[in-house]
């Protein structure tokens, strides 16, 4: 397990540069928690968030645009990049990493899940020892941007992965569980032995 400090809990703040300020009221931080698995052949070895305004239009909206705009690029609510740093204990070809998301009573609010399709590039896999960078760079729209003053724990996990070799491995769903009972984190469907309800 590491523990990775996210700053502290900010919300949507149109008008605002980065349209983001600090919840008011709360000494609370964003906690970002990595779980190795020793088995797997693919580990998390950094995870960082942040959000931004830079990435918006020439053009911005205004705050009443923002808000009133649900989806679209150029009148984005807010981007955020999630920056993932795997590193290789042995040559792979597809991975899946979760980003599983908690508020401040410990309930899960979403998975954010990343893939490579193996095909060309940066995705076409890479060798033992290597490490690979990724940025996921995306945007809320106005039904997600009130999320962002729930996210108070990340887990981020390896979900599932395939070698060169051609063998699947796949996360140790009990050994997860028993990390995650200490922090007293909700168990998401994902995790869960048997179906969800």
């Amino acid at each position: 397990m590491t523990r990775i400090d996210g700053g502290p809990l900010t919300k949507y703040a149109p008008g605002i540069k980065g349209l983001t300020k600090p919840v008011a009221g709360t000494s609370l931080h964003r906690a970002l928690i990595i779980l190795n698995d020793s088995t797997s052949p693919i580990e998390i070895s950094n995870f960082g968030f942040h959000t931004s305004d830079e990435l918006l239009s020439s053009e911005p909206c205004t705050p009443a645009e923002q808000l009133a705009n649900s989806t679209g690029w150029n009148c984005a609510k807010l981007t955020y990049v999630l920056r993932w740093s795997l590193k290789a204990r042995a040559a792979v070809t597809v991975w899946e990493v979760h980003n599983l998301v908690f508020d401040a009573m410990n309930r899960f609010l979403w998975d954010d899940k990343i893939t490579n399709n193996a095909r060309s590039g940066d995705d076409a896999g890479i060798e033992a020892g290597m490490e690979h960078k990724t940025d996921r760079v995306a945007w809320w729209n106005a039904s997600q941007t009130g999320k962002l003053s729930e996210w108070v724990t990340s887990v981020l996990i390896v979900g599932a992965a395939r070698t060169k070799e051609n063998t699947i491995w796949t996360c140790d769903k009990p050994g997860l569980q028993s990390q995650m009972k200490p922090l007293s984190l909700e168990i998401p469907a994902l995790l869960r032995s048997e179906p969800a309800p």
